[in-house]
């Protein structure tokens, strides 16, 4: 770009400047990428628009924008837009600076190389149990979650850690949505107190276990890691094909898998001793 087109470009930028170092429309952008997130799903124009307050040409104009640039995908069919693809990167790359994923990246492909199956880690995000990393065993196993999914927080062995050791005011909402969506209850899990009762043996083994749950060929665990608060910090979780997957609490993989977990947990400071 020449000279006189940057300080035109610049010209242009300081029309819309709301002070010294701001510059208003990158800020109604990110508004209306905030708003789509804290509202989650696929929305019409006219409830993005009424959401941030704003007439809905105006935020058409942004939504296109924001559509030309990955942040924002809209349905062919509908209309509706969703974060895009560049929110998941952006997003999973500022997880990635978390202490956890760092730590527990570095040694997945050796865990994944002593389970002998895919492992894959999650923490926790507006949304529920997120997945941030994917290591693949080198089995062929057909599931419909990757890297940027979210997992059930009853049916799936990941989402069984978060919902047993996160603050009930964190996963209550998540959690009685899957109650009272009928989801979980041919597991059993028709209210709270059966969903106690899951929990309960969650916290007593230390493991999250979905055999069959999700996909009837698949089997997985998971088990919790915890910072130097005591705090959980995120799931390390392992899952393989049901034929072939130790499955017994006592086997070589469970306790493989709860003794990898509490190696990150050492790593991070964590001493034992849950935060209350």
């Amino acid at each position: 770009m020449s000279s006189g087109k940057i300080q035109d470009s610049l010209a242009g930028e300081e029309q819309g400047v709301t002070g010294p170092s701001g510059i208003q429309s990158v800020e109604i952008g990110l508004q209306i990428l905030a708003t789509l997130g804290r509202m989650g799903g696929v929305q019409q124009l006219s409830v993005v628009a009424r959401a941030c307050d704003m007439p809905r040409s105006k935020a058409y104009r942004y939504l296109v924008s924001l559509e030309r640039s990955g942040f924002v995908d809209r349905e062919p069919a509908t209309g509706r837009y969703m974060l895009g693809s560049e929110c998941l990167r952006v997003g999973l790359s500022a997880l990635g600076n978390v202490d956890f994923v760092k730590i527990a990246s570095n040694q997945l492909s050796a865990i994944c190389q002593d389970l002998h199956e895919s492992v894959l880690l999650s923490v926790w995000s507006e949304r529920g149990p997120t997945i941030v990393r994917w290591e693949d065993a080198g089995r062929q196993i057909a599931v419909n979650v990757r890297v940027g999914s979210t997992m059930p927080m009853l049916t799936s062995a990941t989402g069984q850690i978060f919902s047993a050791f996160l603050p009930e005011v964190i996963t209550r909402e998540l959690i009685e949505d899957e109650i009272n969506s009928g989801t979980a209850s041919q597991w059993g899990i028709k209210n709270w107190t059966d969903a106690g009762a899951l929990l309960d043996d969650v916290r007593r083994t230390g493991l999250g276990r979905a055999l069959g749950r999700m996909l009837p060929s698949i089997e997985a665990f998971s088990a919790p890691v915890f910072d130097q608060q005591g705090r959980l910090a995120g799931a390390l979780t392992c899952l393989g094909l049901k034929d072939t997957f130790d499955a017994s609490i006592e086997g070589r993989l469970a306790l493989t898998l709860k003794a990898k977990a509490d190696q990150i947990s050492a790593r991070l400071g964590y001493n034992g001793t849950l935060s209350q």
